[in-house]
Parts: C-alpha cells; sequence; structure tokens
C-alpha cells in the first residue's frame, strides 16, 4: 500500500489557520483573560503560546524534510522508536490531537449560534452537544 500527498502547501497552511483562528482564537481568548484579569498576562501567554507553536512547527519542518514520507508523525517516530510508539502516537493523533479540536470548534459554533437557533443551546447541556453533533453529522456527510 502506497499513502499519497494529496493536500497542498496552500490548503494545509489554510487548514491550520482556520483551526487556530476559529478554536484558539475566538473561543479560548475570553475564557483565558478571564482567568488572567490583566491584559498584559494575556499578551505574555499569547507570545510564549506563540513560540512554542513556531518550535514545534519548525521541529515537524525538520522531520518531515529528513524523511520525505507521507505518514505524519507514524513516519517520524517508526524509525526512531519502533512500531510500538508509532502505532500509540497514530491513535492518539486521531483520538486526541485530530478529533478535540474539530469537537471544540463544533461546540464553539454551537455557542456563536445560540441567539440565531429558535431554542436556546446554552441553557442545556444536551442542546449545546446535539447541535455540536450535528454540524459535525453535516459537515462529514458533505465531505
Amino acid at each position: 500500500m502506497q499513502l499519497f500527498r494529496e493536500i497542498s502547501l496552500g490548503s494545509s497552511i489554510l487548514i491550520v489557520i482556520g483551526n487556530t483562528i476559529g478554536v484558539g482564537i475566538f473561543t479560548t481568548s475570553g475564557l483565558v483573560a478571564g482567568e488572567l484579569g490583566k491584559s498584559g498576562w494575556l499578551i505574555g501567554v499569547w507570545v510564549v503560546g506563540g513560540a512554542l507553536a513556531l518550535i514545534g512547527a519548525l521541529c515537524y519542518s525538520i522531520l518531515a524534510r529528513q524523511t520525505p514520507k507521507a505518514g505524519g508523525e507514524y513516519a517520524f517516530l517508526y524509525p526512531a522508536f519502533g512500531p510500538l510508539a508509532a502505532f500509540y502516537s497514530g491513535w492518539a493523533s486521531l483520538l486526541i490531537g485530530f478529533s478535540a479540536p474539530i469537537s471544540a470548534a463544533c461546540i464553539g459554533l454551537a455557542a456563536y449560534c445560540d441567539p440565531l437557533l429558535p431554542f436556546s443551546t446554552m441553557s442545556s447541556a444536551l442542546a449545546l452537544k446535539a447541535v455540536s453533533v450535528s454540524v459535525l453529522l453535516l459537515i462529514t456527510m458533505a465531505i
């Protein structure tokens, strides 16, 4: 079996930007600002978080350059740590690294759409989850 690179550089950049802005900025900034209390602390957290994200991106770019194979983390970890670590990392990425941000984006969308809906999703956790799952299913079926 051969894996193909089907996502272009432009598409992958837009996916990362969309996830970062959609989940990281619009849905969590208010919560973080409320916990920190002062805008200086918020800016500091943004700077540290941005530096960590940049370091992580540089590490992945170096690994991708040294291992020009499709498969992401699995292709990077397999030669260094063996098949078991690569397998577990792949499942962790699937269940946590990819699914959690998508779920958070759907919950954020449901919360932002609350004023437009005939019923309030914010008053009921079940309604919020139902709208989130519905959005996720609609997007999945559209793809």
